[in-house]
């Protein structure tokens, strides 16, 4: 806590402003009456006040009333059974302000509410020393009416709560201390104000005493924001300073609002806070009580809270929680929310838990001993396959091993969910024999780290470096092991172990090597994570950062391949499983590799989040056998990779490491010699007399490029993974927005563990017409025969073609949906394109590969309909959904007979498509007018422009209404819930913005550049002049459209 006498370093500036300034009656006994402030402005509190009332049945249209006129609420939607939540805005606002807005949609998102906004715009628009001085008046005035509202039976006080921004906090504070008779149950204080409120005044700020329970949360207390603890829980985010993402104090000062509205949807996991000792812990970002947990934000009755100081880390980007959880299945289906997250090796796990990381008992914790339960394997080059078990505490395993001291040593850790057979333990075993003759040490500590609950396993990582640390004392008692030149290396929740093993060690090991720490729960200086004073050296490879790895420098060394966040050839890496597991491939084959992996030293790791490298001219190894040691340039490192096996990219004899020479034409490393064939690493095979990486398969003569593979006449374009990894598994959704385990492996098609279904496009793809006559039963035409027709066919209609995406039919939400509003909208011919013989495949990648032929079987019908059908192609739109936006694309480009007059594609899929090749993807060039309408940028769909006209609501990538969208599948049904909204009125509400360029959009300053054009429509935008990008804001849940856009 601050001093009773601190003050705001600007006080002094507050005294001289209020020198002149006369206040004219006191505040506190004014009784709700006029608070007059010098220079003759007067602000009533009672008279300029007003109160706007929103509920489910008038979430747009407020009723608005004030202190005298609560008795109105008897004729307004107020519901008295329901909750009452009161929302009080800041300085400079009033009721239109995000606080109360936002706010007020996430509560009735989330249930049934009565939300009451406090306007007191007319007081808060004035200066801001002015307006500090109204929050007692205002406070009075919110006292009366909460107690107006219990005296006439319309809620119970402990079903009241009141939520609060800056000034309206302490608002907030003043209307619960002003409450004579009766307590109020909640008050949130969201980032309340510094300014003018003061430590020893607690009746004229928000204090514990004015509520059952108060929790603020805290954002920029290094101005704007409160810095000192105010509640009776304070949650102080990213330790309360500038937030992640935040350029401004005025952003950060903001946030706080945004995180408490992410808090409320149903769809976020929410925001786990850490326990502090004590405000100082926060001032010195020292805090950190793993065991003492709490939930910031949300509904107070979900909680389960303990007093205190907690400090919650967060993205820099909505969805801002860190820990999050997406319902993979439909609630009907399944009544579990089932939570994603990435295992040691990579692998994608779906674990189903209710609280993630409540850890007092709600997932007890296998029994783990770690001096009994950590098994030490030795390994050497005369027992390569099956090791030697040492155990602490049996001296007899130790003596009677095959332990070498004159052999370097190196112990290899591996992370959650890991075990003996882990790939850690593999490959790196295998590569270092192909080396030389090591000691290789596994640390196998899977009893604790299989359990699927993550916190558990992440409490072990002390307690399994105590008992590694013992055993490397035992060898070095019984066997001189040189810990100076011992190698320890460690992957996720393992280089983390290895760090702790430096601790106990005291710093006296040589190398530490971590590949790509794991970052949940160590996040700022968690006390037992890797640090560069573990080691004489200590060496970081961050492949993941930011979401499964740590993104901060944490070592002597950090390297960040292709700046450490994602990997290339990694795709749409949903959860980042890829990226994370790419640190041991790169280490695995940086001991192996002739060239290795040169790192190019930056100026700062400023260079790194900027994506800009600026070299100083230092070069560094990274990985590498024989490690790098003390006395190895340290610092920040850039370097780039290959998108597969082999990654390291050659830099010319210059840079070849030191231990490799020249023998004749052929680099070879001294150590290297071959023990027989057993000792060639895993990922290498006997071919011939050469040794041909996996990958790289031979057809005759010829060697298959590596970024692609024949398909019948199709390229795949780049893999995602090398072949013979599990991570080619990945969580996909279809176009219902359910996530599915799938293989995105071109390489391995023919190894699926589910054979493709046989699929003929031009036999399977069906079409069903829809018109006002049979709006619900779809008529079947077959292509080519006109007797199929049928009576609702008019081939003078116009004519309009809706195609589903992966894994859904032709009964599919998108074609219902659409379908609808064309029929609600005109008497036309719907023809509903169903693909799902092809689309319906657990591999993603197999569906993809087919919709060049069903966009040419699309073509085709299109000619037969203009042959058979009197159907004029001016009469033609074509509109698809994710890989059926694609496939509408292609049908434009096949037609024979005539030019499509529109084609429409909804946020169409990025996975597995390139921008550089519009030959098999939608482009501008497919219809006399190509609209793109993108909902889920640079994850699911495509986010660069496409069409002549592409429109970015909300920025085209995360979309309001989605909450915490771990994979995307919300934002980018979005697409076509937008559209099938804009067919349906005469004129589409979707206005838009169209920008200078691309980049205004991923800058988010779109600088009206032109004429705006309604997004969607119909008829569409042809003949209007609408080309380039356009930008538009939505509202959260339907209707979508802004009024008056």
């Amino acid at each position: 806590m601050l001093p009773s006498g601190w003050r705001f370093p600007l006080l002094a500036v507050v005294v001289v402003l209020f020198a002149g300034i006369g206040l004219h009656g006191d505040a506190a006994d004014s009784d709700l009456n006029e608070v007059r402030i010098g220079f003759g402005t007067s602000f009533s509190a009672r008279r300029d006040v007003r109160f706007h009332l929103y509920t489910p049945l008038n979430r747009a249209d407020a009723h608005v009333f004030s202190i005298d006129t609560v008795d109105t609420l008897m004729r307004s939607f107020y519901n008295s059974s329901h909750p009452v939540r009161i929302i009080i805005h800041g300085w400079f606002n009033n009721a239109t302000s995000l606080v109360i807005q936002g706010i007020k949609d996430a509560y009735l998102d989330a249930g049934d509410y009565n939300v009451i906004g406090v306007d007191w715009g007319v007081g808060a628009g004035e200066s801001y020393f002015r307006a500090a001085q109204y929050t007692i008046a205002v406070g009075l005035v919110v006292a009366d009416l909460i107690n107006q509202l219990v005296r006439s039976n319309m809620t119970d006080v402990d079903r009241l709560y009141l939520v609060g921004h800056s000034l309206g906090a302490h608002i907030a504070g003043n209307a619960g201390h002003s409450l004579k008779t009766q307590q109020l149950q909640v008050i949130y204080g969201l980032d309340p104000a510094s300014i003018n409120f003061f430590q020893d005044e607690p009746d004229s700020r928000l204090s514990p005493d004015d509520a059952a329970y108060v929790e603020v949360i805290h954002t920029n207390t290094q101005l704007s924001g409160y810095p000192a603890p105010l509640g009776h829980v304070d949650f102080y985010m990213n330790y309360g300073r500038k937030q992640p993402g935040c350029k401004t104090d005025v952003c950060s000062h903001g946030r706080s609002t945004e995180y408490f509205i992410e808090s409320l949807t149903k769809t976020t996991r929410g925001f786990w806070g850490v326990g502090c000792t004590d405000y100082n812990e926060i001032r010195q970002r020292s805090c950190y009580n793993i065991k003492q947990q709490a939930l910031m934000g949300g509904e107070f009755r979900q909680k389960n809270v303990t007093a205190g100081v907690y400090t919650v880390e967060t993205m820099s980007e909505t969805p801002f929680a860190i820990v999050c959880a997406s319902p993979l299945l439909r609630e009907e289906d399944d009544k579990h929310e089932w939570h994603v997250a990435a295992d040691e090796n990579g692998n994608m796990r779906l674990v189903s838990y209710t609280m993630p990381y409540q850890l007092d008992g709600e997932k007890p914790r296998r029994e783990f001993v770690p001096e009994r339960d950590t098994r030490f394997l030795l390994y050497t080059l005369d027992n390569p396959e099956e090791p030697h078990e040492m155990r602490n505490g049996v001296l007899e395993s130790v003596l009677t091993s095959p332990f070498n001291p004159n052999n370097p040593t190196r112990v290899i850790v591996h992370g959650w969910l890991g075990s003996q057979n882990s790939e850690i333990n593999r490959l790196t075993r295998s590569a270092l024999f192909f080396t030389g003759n090591y000691n290789v040490i596994f640390v196998d500590w899977n009893v604790g780290a299989r359990d699927e609950f993550y916190p558990n396993s992440r409490e072990l990582v002390y307690a399994v470096a105590a008992a590694t640390s013992n055993m490397l004392d035992y060898l070095g008692r019984y066997f001189e092991l040189n810990k100076h030149e011992l190698v320890v290396v460690g992957h996720s929740l393992g280089a983390h172990v290895a760090g702790n093993i430096g601790k106990w060690q005291n710093g006296q090991i040589g190398t530490i090597i971590g590949l790509d720490p794991a970052l949940p729960f160590f996040a700022g200086n968690a006390p037992d994570r890797i640090m560069a004073s573990d080691a004489h050296y200590v060496e970081i490879i961050h492949t993941n950062g930011g979401v499964l790895g740590f993104m901060d420098p944490i070592g002597d060394a950090d390297f960040y391949p292709n700046f450490g966040r994602i990997q290339p050839g990694c795709g749409a890496d949903v959860g980042g499983s890829c990226a994370h597991a790419r640190a041991v491939r790169f280490y695995v084959e940086s001991v192996v590799s002739r060239h290795g992996f040169v790192g190019r030293q930056c100026e700062s790791f400023q260079n790194i989040r900027d994506g800009r490298c600026v070299e100083t001219g230092v070069t560094s190894r990274m990985g590498g056998e024989p490690a790098n040691a003390d006395g190895a340039p340290t610092g920040i490192f850039f370097l780039e990779t290959a998108s597969s096996f082999p990654f390291a990219i050659g830099f010319g004899e210059e840079h070849i490491p030191e231990p490799y020479k020249r023998v004749g034409e052929e680099q070879i490393p001294e150590p290297y010699k071959r023990v027989g064939e057993e000792q060639i690493p895993e990922p290498y095979e006997e071919v011939g007399e050469e040794h041909i990486p996996e990958p790289y398969k031979r057809v005759g003569e010829e060697q298959i490029p590596e970024p692609y593979k024949r398909v019948g006449e199709e390229q795949i374009p780049e893999p995602y993974e090398e072949e013979g990894f599990e991570q080619n598994w990945q969580l996909v959704p279809d176009g219902d927005g359910r996530l599915h385990l799938v293989n995105t492996d071109p390489f391995n098609l023919g190894s699926q563990d589910e054979p493709a279904p046989l699929f003929n496009a031009d036999t399977d793809t069906i079409f069903l017409l829809f018109t006002r006559n049979n709006r619900n039963n779809g008529h079947r035409i077959t292509p080519g025969n006109a007797g199929t027709l049928g009576p609702h066919w008019n081939g003078g209609r116009q004519t309009r073609f809706i195609i589903h995406g992966w894994n859904n039919n032709e009964g599919s939400e998108v074609n219902v949906a659409i379908r609808n509003a064309y029929l609600d909208r005109a008497d036309i011919n719907v023809v509903v394109v169903g693909w799902g013989g092809g689309a319906q495949n657990p591999n993603y990648v197999t569906s993809r590969n087919h919709i060049n032929a069903v966009g040419a079987a699309v073509g085709r019908f299109i000619d037969f309909l203009n042959q058979s059908g009197g159907l004029a192609f001016n009469n033609v739109y074509v509109t698809g959904h994710s890989l059926g936006g694609h496939t509408a694309g292609i049908a434009g480009k096949r037609v024979t007979r005539g030019r499509l007059n529109t084609v429409v594609a909804l946020d169409p899929a990025l996975p597995l498509f390139s921008i550089n090749d519009p030959g098999n993807r939608v482009a501008s060039g497919d219809a006399n007018y190509v609209e793109v309408i993108h909902t889920n940028g640079g994850l699911l769909g495509f986010d660069l422009p496409l069409g002549v006209a592409d429109f970015y609501p909300n920025g085209g990538r995360s979309q309001p209404g989605c909450g915490v969208d771990l994979a995307g599948t919300c934002a980018h049904s979005r697409a076509h819930q937008f559209f099938a909204e804009s067919v349906r009125p005469a004129q589409s509400g979707f206005n838009s913005v169209r920008c200078a360029n691309y980049d205004q959009i991923l800058n988010n300053n779109c600088v009206s550049s032109g004429a705006n054009a309604r997004m969607g429509g119909e008829p569409s935008n042809i003949g209007r002049g609408v080309n380039g990008v356009y930008h538009l804001t939505t509202n959260a849940q339907s209707p979508f459209a802004r009024e008056g856009g």
